[in-house]
């Protein structure tokens, strides 16, 4: 594979959009499609946790050199890697900002970093835009050598400090390991936390002391804090399977404490079995709402609207439906799940795709937003027509079976691009809050 050093650059501005919408079976049999499978080979997973120099397994290593910003182009320069897999599936939130009385606003910035083009000592890479200043903190590596981590996402405290979730190897293999910053904008996160391996094996079933313990990985993460309640940290995570078109858990692990403190909740929640790296979490700011959402494949014909399949349709990653399920208890109970979508085999529609978004807004209503692929009536028939077709697809959730949704902004015909290009110049969707209650995509 072709490595190249990518600069990240990152425009600031503030906008207003209209606002977005909003326990496993046993597996009897899967099918693959081989098409879906041989694109995913340099996605999922097996070689990206196993660090390997690019010149000693045989792959062609060719520099492309520093790239560098046009003086003129708006925007900040706030970093660089060599790793330009930044995503596994959907995308979760890599910039957050924050506000409070001494700094004012911050804009959080955080990523994959690779320093050089031999994969080792990947690790979490921090930045900040401090406003006052209307300058950069600089880089921050979080992680030390020796440990590889990555695939982070972000989400600000309420005063203003950068709290980190993603996977690193310190430890028994990978696993989630989430990091608080000290202070507001400045980058030391001496305060950390992994979720132990006993509590992972409680979720996959294993014994942690004598097993070859899974992965629970790539995770979507809030640390949600209000007011007269401790903070709770929220981690909704996949585990990692051999093959891309694997039946892998979802798992939901959660602690009730300030920062570091606290301990994880045991077992943890198990939540599904799905085909497809696609879950997030989303919590209220007001109280203790709290809203788990994924993809898992229909269910099965003759099941209930919300027993996802478990056995793996012909098209065992695209085949979808959006799942969500509500707490109100900060995550300690959870109402039954909805299926969103309830597609239905033999119509023409749109199948949801490895990247969706969720958020709760300020009037407590859950957005979600999805990417899709055109599904003709007979994709499982035979007919495959405008199957490598994809979109986004916009919904709002705004009260129980009350859903409007649209389709737009994006499309795409795979077969038109070169292997890999798609993994690189695709869209990644994230709902974001900006100040007076709008969103960006």
């Amino acid at each position: 594979m072709t490595t190249r050093l990518l600069t990240i650059v990152v425009t600031i501005i503030t906008v207003t959009a209209t606002n977005v919408m909003a326990a496993s079976r046993p597996v009897t049999t899967q099918k693959v499609n081989p098409r879906v499978a041989k694109s995913l080979d340099d996605l999922l997973p097996t070689a990206d946790e196993n660090p390997l120099d690019p010149a000693s397994a045989g792959h062609q290593d060719m520099s492309l050199g520093r790239a560098s910003s046009n003086s003129t182009a708006p925007g900040l320069v706030v970093g660089n890697t060599w790793y330009d897999i930044q995503r596994n599936g959907s995308m979760g939130r890599m910039i957050d900002w924050g506000w409070d009385s001494e700094n004012q606003l911050i804009v959080h910035f955080v990523w994959t970093r690779l320093e050089t083009n031999v994969s080792a000592n990947r690790h979490y890479a921090y930045n900040a835009y401090l406003s006052q200043s209307d300058e950069l903190l600089g880089l921050t590596s979080v992680q030390g050598p020796g440990e590889y981590a990555g695939y982070v996402g972000i989400d600000a405290s309420a005063d203003n400090r950068a709290a980190l979730a993603g996977h690193n190897n310190s430890g028994g293999g990978h696993q989630a390991h989430l990091y608080w910053d000290f202070a507001p904008g400045f980058g030391f996160f001496g305060m950390n936390r992994r979720v132990e391996d006993s509590v992972v094996a409680a979720g996959t079933g294993q014994d942690w002391e004598t097993d070859s313990l899974k992965s629970a990985i790539w995770p979507r993460f809030r640390y949600q804090e209000i007011a007269g309640h401790d903070p709770v940290s929220h981690v909704f995570t996949q585990v990692s399977e051999p093959g891309a078109g694997d039946p892998q858990a979802v798992i939901y692990f959660r602690k009730v404490g300030a920062d570091d403190t606290g301990d994880w909740d045991y077992p943890p929640y198990v939540v599904d079995t799905v085909f497809n790296i696609a879950q997030d979490v989303a919590c209220s700011n007001t109280d203790g709402k709290v809203a788990l959402t994924w993809f898992a494949n229909r269910p099965d014909d003759g099941d209930c609207d919300t027993c996802s399949s478990q056995s793996g349709h012909n098209f065992v990653q695209w085949d979808n439906d959006v799942y969500y399920q509500i707490s109100y208890d900060y995550g300690a109970t959870w109402t039954p799940r909805v299926n969103l979508t309830m597609n239905v085999d033999g119509v023409d529609g749109y199948r949801p795709y490895t990247d969706e978004s969720a958020l709760i807004d300020s009037d407590n209503n859950l957005h979600i937003g999805w990417g899709v692929r055109f599904w003709p009536a007979d994709a499982n028939s035979g007919g495959q027509a405008g199957l490598l077709r994809s979109y986004v697809s916009l919904g709002r959730k705004l009260g129980p079976r009350r859903v409007r949704r649209q389709r737009g902004c994006y499309h795409y015909d795979r077969g038109q691009l070169g292997m890999g290009s798609n993994n690189l110049q695709r869209r990644r969707l994230a709902i974001e809050r900006f100040q007076n209650v709008r969103f960006r995509v």
